[in-house]
């Protein structure tokens, strides 16, 4: 008989950052999509929410000037982004992942996905252009 996968296997985290480390050293760093499968459990609300964020960062976040690699939100709080994940499964029946570990995702899988500062501009003039009819 034929031992059922464990659905909810994932790989040790130092021995995880060992192998990350060890492969940026040796000149092949590992993706996204390879950091995900060592650092988050093999589960469907894991995996979900892996999809779910790297969706949303590519639909919602923007490249900065001249690089690749940093990406920016507008402004707005972490959880607000947590709130629509957990809008967006509320019908799911393999549930979500809790806050902290939503943060511990995108801390880990996404450091290079960073909330932009608000900033308050004063001083701007709005002009009334009337209609040149």
């Amino acid at each position: 008989m034929e031992r059922p996968l464990n659905d909810k296997s994932a790989v040790n985290k130092g021995y995880a950052s060992l192998i990350i480390s060890h492969a940026e050293n040796r000149g092949h760093p590992l993706n996204i999509d390879q950091k995900a499968m060592l650092l988050i459990p093999n589960s469907p609300k894991w995996t979900s929410c892996y999809a779910w964020l790297k969706d949303y960062f590519s639909f919602v976040a923007d490249y900065m000037p001249n690089t690749d690699e940093e990406m920016h939100l507008e402004p707005c709080e972490m959880s607000a982004i947590y709130e629509e994940y957990v809008e967006f499964y509320k019908d799911d029946l393999n549930g979500v992942i809790d806050l902290k570990q939503f943060y511990n995702m995108w801390d880990s899988l996404f450091p290079h996905v960073k909330i932009r500062a608000f900033k308050v501009v004063t001083g701007i003039l709005l002009i009334y252009v009337p209609a040149l009819f």
